[in-house]
């Protein structure tokens, strides 16, 4: 305050208005750091969510491709050890009209008991 009398010794009167006002800035400025601190530590909270969510999302892609895979391996080999699978040709015996009849039954529902 001594550099405020300093500047001006005729403003005595406003002295304490000034120093109140320039005190309420202080104050203001001291909580708007301390907001915009705390915003600043929630992006950063926000940045690394969204980069460990990315690379929890590429784990779980990569965990199930590797099942998939698995999977895939399983079926052909369980299919492989049954043997060559049969191809139509003209000596293949052709579907009784019963059998027929059944798969369009499960073509149009599907969930019927004999359609599993």
């Amino acid at each position: 305050m001594s550099k405020l009398h300093a500047f001006d010794p005729g403003l005595d009167s406003l002295d304490g208005e000034l120093a109140s006002f320039i005190a309420n800035l202080i104050d203001q400025n001291a909580e708007l750091a301390a907001k915009l601190q705390h915003i600043d530590s929630l992006t950063e909270l926000a940045e690394n969510t969204v980069i460990q969510a990315g690379k929890e999302a590429e784990r779980i892609k990569s965990e199930a491709e590797k099942e998939a895979n698995a999977s895939v391996a399983d079926i052909v080999a369980r299919a492989a050890e049954r043997g060559p699978t049969l191809k139509p040709t003209e000596s293949s015996p052709k579907p009784s009209k019963d059998l027929k009849i059944v798969w369009r039954k499960c073509r149009r529902k599907p969930n019927r008991k004999h359609c599993l």
